[in-house]
């Protein structure tokens, strides 16, 4: 199923925003960062989270005398979440609570009634995390992508395949352990995989296997015998013949470096129209440097409301964005794509951590659920020119506090949006959006105030435009290089794996303790009003601890692993000295002849992870090696200080570099 996109009356609309702004009221819409840029929550305030009524749930973040964890629920993705072409049957993959479920929403609850909507369908899936969800309207079954929770031996991720209308599982598709995104093409189903894996099923049974590049993320056909295909964490689209050739790279917008300086980065989310062009919803991260310690705020240096130009950029250092690509035909008509050409960028003020988009001929919708109780954006269309927040309805009132992070778009104008906690659903049609509240086995809340921790606002309301999960996608990281007047050129670092007893904390070991990095980070720059209590800090503790770091499931030349497995173990190398068995880190910092001495980090899953070392001089784990890779300022990035190379030949190091990034 396409989404209709209405893309040029989109432009319209969203091209005369700010001058409505300015129309309404004379309010001052504050310094713009490039083109389109649209405000979906200033002049909101920051209210507390209503409560859910009857659910014993605290309202929000920080709300009680006591940090709430009811359960251990996996970061955020988005994308879970289909609806069919007739509007009439919604495909959930909960990963909060391993099931996947099929709900009615044709219709809406009887008056009064505020949940107890039950899915008509059900699968439980305990060992495996549901992801992406893609419905094939022709055959009326539902495709869902299952990935392994860990690093279990001989798990595999599968593929659910779902007969909607009898309500059947109909069979389980062994794939890759992290199938990622799903696409329909005729009688084909394609699946693209984080290790790299591109895979093609027929309606046969014949399975075609290409093998790419990593940190795939979504996959979209073209209609002309090519595919754009997403890589998550560099927000690069791929452009690729059948063959799995990559014919061409396109490199998203950046910003006006005369307003802003800004690069693209964490492609959350990418969806197609007919016509071949897609809209990939990302981030927008800063390049210039944050403002030094006297030019600071007194707290919430991070924050997205406007601080002095001169010393930063205004709106904080993530935004949320979408770049359309080919909207006006571009690539689908045989010419190579010029991005400056044939894309356009969006920038959104506030909708803080969005992951996910959905299009209809009235526009479009983005869940956003970083944004406390204000986690659905409308935009686009014709006539009404006001990105609005979508208030689901119930009998109630509005549904304020639902943490939407998924939406997918019918056929007939309606959309559908489905919210983890509370679980239930938003059926959006035209100007209305009303509330579906679900009953979902088990019963049991998925809140954790640890998981809230990381995919909020800090204060509420969006007002600070930022959240740990913007940077650190899905506990990973942003593969962005930020820049501190105090400590120079720091890399996003990745926080699966655990954290606990891998202290003193950041590159520099600055931070002795989880105590001082939510004081320094979440209180000072990311401007939370209080810093967290010792509770608090130890269930965001015990929720971080939780994310497992996964090896890279691609194809690798195992003899060559083999080999390099040796070299990295043999003393006279020294590899293992720092980077032991087990999570391959030493816990403590070493001085590699980097500029300093730095704390080590992991190698498991190392090969995701570009760029690398702790100011990204090293573009791949291949560069790494190299003696003469060179920093900014002339100084050795890769070396003989970072273990003896000496004795090593050409075959040696690609040896070495295939076993590292086997780990």
């Amino acid at each position: 199923m396409s989404c209709t996109w209405s893309t040029r009356r989109a432009v319209k609309r969203l091209g005369s925003m700010m001058a409505l702004m300015l129309a309404l009221g004379g309010c001052d819409p504050g310094p713009l960062i490039g083109p389109g840029v649209v405000d979906a929550g200033a002049g909101q305030g920051g209210d507390e989270l209503p409560d859910r009524p009857n659910s014993g749930v605290p309202p929000g973040p920080g709300v009680g005398p006591e940090p709430v964890r009811f359960a251990d629920p996996p970061p955020i993705a988005g994308g879970n979440v289909a609806v069919d072409a007739r509007a009439e049957r919604a495909i959930v993959a909960d990963a909060d609570r391993r099931r996947v479920m099929i709900f009615d929403v044709s219709s809406q609850l009887a008056p009064n009634q505020w949940q107890g909507r039950a899915p008509i369908f059900s699968v439980p899936v305990p060992d495996l995390l549901p992801g992406r969800v893609v419905i094939d309207d022709a055959t009326d079954r539902a495709y869902v992508a299952l990935g392994v929770v860990d690093d279990a031996p001989g798990q595999s991720g599968q593929i659910l395949v779902i007969d909607i209308a009898n309500r059947l599982e109909v069979e389980r598709r062994d794939t890759c352990a992290d199938p990622r995104g799903l696409a329909i093409e005729g009688e084909t189903l394609h699946v693209v995989c984080r290790g790299g894996k591109w895979l093609r099923f027929a309606a046969d049974g014949a399975i075609r296997e290409t093998v790419l590049e990593t940190d795939l993320r979504d996959i979209v056909p073209r209609g002309d015998g090519r595919y754009w295909i997403s890589r998550f964490r560099s927000a690069e689209i791929l452009d690729v013949d059948s063959a799995g050739t990559v014919l061409g790279r396109v490199t998203l917008p950046s910003t006006d470096p005369e307003l802003c300086a800004r690069r693209p980065a964490t492609a959350w989310r990418m969806v197609g129209d007919a016509d071949g062009s897609v809209a990939v919803l990302h981030s927008l991260m800063m390049l210039e440097p944050f403002p030094g310690p006297a030019e600071r705020p007194p707290n919430g240096y991070y924050r997205g409301a406007p601080i002095p130009e001169d010393v930063g950029c205004a709106f904080g250092p993530v935004v949320v964005a979408t770049t359309f690509i080919g909207e006006d035909g571009g690539p689908a008509d045989g010419r190579a794509l010029d991005c400056a050409r044939d894309c356009r960028l969006e920038i959104m003020r506030r909708g803080v951590l969005a992951v996910d988009i959905a299009g209809g001929p009235d526009g479009f919708t983005i869940a956003a659920p970083g944004s406390n109780g204000r986690t659905l954006v409308q935009g686009g269309g014709a006539d009404d020119a006001e990105l609005r927040e979508a208030d689901c309805r119930s009998n109630a009132g509005p549904i304020r506090w639902g943490q939407f992070v998924a939406v997918s778009a019918a056929a007939d104008d309606v959309q559908v949006a489905w919210s983890r906690e509370p679980p239930g659903l938003c059926r959006l049609s035209g100007a209305s959006a009303e509330w579906i509240g679900v009953d979902v086995p088990p019963l049991d809340p998925v809140r954790n105030f640890g998981h809230e921790l990381f995919h909020r606002d800090p204060v509420g309301g969006g007002r600070m435009g930022i959240t740990c999960a913007s940077c650190h996608p899905e506990g990973l990281d942003d593969g962005h290089v930020w820049r501190f007047p105090e400590f120079g050129a720091r890399r996003t670092q990745s926080l699966v794996g655990g954290i606990r007893g891998t202290e003193p904390l950041h590159w520099g070991g600055e931070l002795p303790s989880m105590r001082e990095l939510t004081d320094q980070v979440m209180h000072v720059r990311m401007g939370r009003l209080q810093p967290l209590t010792d509770a608090e800090v130890g269930v965001l503790l015990d929720w971080l601890d939780g994310l497992p770091a996964r090896r890279v499931d691609q194809v690798l030349r195992w003899s060559a692993v083999d080999r390099g497995r040796a070299l990295f173990e043999d003393p006279a190398v020294g590899c293992a000295t720092c980077h032991h068995e087990g999570d391959y880190r030493a816990g403590r910092a070493h001085d590699v002849g980097t500029g300093g001495s730095f704390q080590t980090p992991s190698l498991v899953g190392v090969g995701l992870r570009r760029p690398l070392m702790h100011d990204g001089c090293a573009e791949t784990v291949a560069a790494r090696f190299d003696p003469e890779l060179l920093r900014e300022d002339g100084t050795v990035c890769g070396g003989d200080a970072h273990g003896n190379l000496a004795g090593l030949d050409a075959d040696d190091i690609r040896d070495l570099v295939e076993y590292v990034q086997s780990l």
